[in-house]
């Protein structure tokens, strides 16, 4: 489910989707839900785009220690676009990722990405 408004020129998104994940094993079988919020800044001939991104995942199954896991990710991210003609647009995206789980350690990690968008 998703909502998008226009709000003095900057474009809001906020998504939610739940997914039920069924495999052919029911030891990979889990359940997640994804809440998402991002907006976009026109800054001149730029857009800036913060992301927050909230992920919460259950196991269906128990492991072999008799422990149902549960495991969380939250992601921070600022795209930043820039059209360099009308047909190319070029896309750097700095990603910070946080996770956490009942059966195995804690994490972080940095991304980033550049991305270049042809329009054909």
């Amino acid at each position: 489910m998703g909502y998008q408004i226009k709000l003095y020129d900057w474009n809001h998104t906020f998504k939610l989707v739940n997914s039920i994940n069924d495999f052919q094993t029911d030891t990979n079988d889990y359940s997640e839900m994804t809440l998402s919020y991002k907006f976009g800044i026109p800054v001149g001939n730029w857009k800036l785009s913060p992301l927050f991104k909230q992920t919460n995942t259950t196991y269906r199954v128990v492991n072999t220690d008799g422990v149902k896991k549960t495991s969380d990710k939250k992601n921070v991210s600022i795209e930043l676009m820039y059209p360099l003609t009308g047909w190319m647009i070029l896309s750097l995206t700095p990603q910070f990722e946080q996770g956490n789980s009942n059966t195995s350690a804690a994490y972080q990690k940095n991304l980033a990405s550049l991305k270049m968008i042809l329009i054909f």
